[in-house]
């Protein structure tokens, strides 16, 4: 009798470790992460990140549009975060919801995929696949409101920020524990300029994001070296995107959202690999070289002309000298 109550009393204590490690497996599901399909996102509050046009015309039955293009100011600079809350406002949304992200340019989807991870929106899912290639059938898409709807209230993960100034203390004190660099190789090397010089932090090491959107999706990306690391693009746009690759891929990592764009106006700031566009000659300048040759022939041509009337004013005299 006794050994039939131990036997339950062990039964009851495996079923309930087994329901807290089912828990902690649901729990352990990332709060960024990537699906593959409609079926797999369950219900959710679709977040259209293409133009406003396209979303307006077709999207995915109930879908809200959020241009990525409305979260950007002049020079593709990024909005402070007082205008991104407003703006995720006029979309209806509070923070609290379970959202899908989806898109047609998957850098552009994935960086308002990293905004909301950043302004601490609860669950993010990322539609991996086109839209287009859903099995729902297309419906209009709603337009952001004029004014706002909601008030955002999530809190911010800020701690995954980092910007110019304590990245540039960190660099110079030897550095982060890994520092990632998600741009092309060329871009990398400075073979290519796309802002004031070309090149890479110091110490930075080339991981590039077009290698990552498979390993991404299913959420097993392996940075070079264990443990955290700081990454940065060309500008705000690919950089935050290349932070959602890795944050869905399962790593820990901080973003500079300025980018290589950021580091390089400042000439002061240290560079490995360092470049410098070639200098543009001016327009007026081309021109002005033009007109200087055009006078200088005019006045070869004037010279040797003044110089043929001499010879044949001399001949003439000295013909009349001999008759």
């Amino acid at each position: 009798m006794l050994a039939m109550t131990l036997r339950r009393f062990n039964l009851l204590i495996l079923a309930v470790l087994a329901c807290g490690f089912a828990g902690a497996v649901r729990a352990a599901t990332p709060a960024l992460h990537y699906v593959p399909n409609l079926a797999k996102a369950g219900d959710r509050v679709i977040l259209d990140t293409r133009k406003a046009d396209l979303c307006e015309e077709a999207s995915l039955p109930g879908a809200r549009c959020l241009p990525a293009e409305d979260f950007l100011g002049q020079g593709q600079r990024l909005a402070g975060f007082a205008n991104i809350a407003w703006l995720l406002g006029s979309a209806g949304l509070t923070g609290a919801e379970k959202v899908l992200v989806v898109g047609g340019n998957p850098v552009r989807r994935d960086f308002v995929a990293g905004l909301l991870h950043i302004m601490g929106q609860q669950d993010i899912a990322v539609l991996a696949g086109a839209i287009t290639g859903q099995s729902a059938k297309l419906a209009p898409g709603e337009a952001r409101a004029m004014l706002r709807e909601q008030v955002w209230q999530a809190p911010a993960r800020d701690r995954v920020l980092v910007f110019i100034n304590e990245l540039r203390d960190l660099v110079t004190a030897g550095g982060p524990p890994q520092l990632l660099d998600g741009r092309p190789e060329r871009a990398f090397w400075g073979r290519v300029q796309n802002a004031a010089r070309g090149g890479h932090l110091p110490g930075a090491e080339h991981f590039p994001a077009v290698n990552l959107r498979s390993a991404a999706a299913r959420g097993k990306v392996r940075l070079p070296r264990p443990g955290p690391a700081v990454v940065y693009g060309a500008g705000p746009v690919d950089g935050i995107a290349y932070m959602t690759l890795l944050i869905a891929g399962g790593a820990d990592v901080r973003v500079f959202p300025g980018g290589w764009a950021k580091w390089a106006a400042n000439g002061a700031l240290p560079a490995d690999a360092e470049t410098f566009p070639a200098p543009a000659v001016a327009e007026g300048a081309a021109g002005d070289f033009k007109f200087s040759t055009g006078v200088i022939a005019g006045l070869s041509a004037g010279l040797l002309l003044g110089g043929g009337l001499v010879v044949t004013a001399m001949w003439a005299l000295g013909r009349r000298k001999v008759v």
